[in-house]
């Protein structure tokens, strides 16, 4: 029997580059990462200055995905040592609220899962904005 995590946290690119180990951080929870994250991690990693900390940041949580999904399936769930379960998701309800049609689309990702699983979900991000447009659904 597969248990379920207690919560769900749904992860914005800025809180990634501040703590490119918070797979590994958050207990036996499920960890969401949006496709539209990928994508800005992407265009961040190719830095020119590859010492700049944020390309660092990037590169190292591009790696870690990349491990993770090697031998798991990562849409579905792979599993980290520490427990938790990171799952990279393409799903969002469309929303316009926020000048980022990326951050549209993390926050939109949060209100797809709970529509579909209603389970306690937590935007984690370092944007206030973000975090208010949340608040706000």
């Amino acid at each position: 029997m597969k248990m379920r995590p207690d919560n769900v946290y749904v992860v914005d690119t800025s809180i990634l580059l501040d703590y490119p180990n918070i797979f590994y951080k958050l207990g036996n929870n499920q960890i969401v990462v949006p496709t539209a994250v990928i994508r800005e991690l992407d265009g961040i990693k190719r830095n020119p200055n590859p010492h700049e900390r944020k390309s660092k940041s990037a590169r190292k949580v591009s790696r870690t995905l990349d491990k993770l999904g090697r031998h798991q399936d990562i849409a579905k769930g792979a599993r980290t040592v520490t427990g938790a379960t990171v799952r990279i998701y393409s799903r969002h309800v469309p929303i316009d609220d926020l000048a980022s049609s990326a951050d549209n689309r993390i926050v939109g990702a949060a209100l797809k899962l709970i529509e579909e699983s209603n389970v306690n979900v937590t935007v984690v991000t370092a944007d206030a904005n973000m975090r208010n447009v949340t608040r706000s659904y």
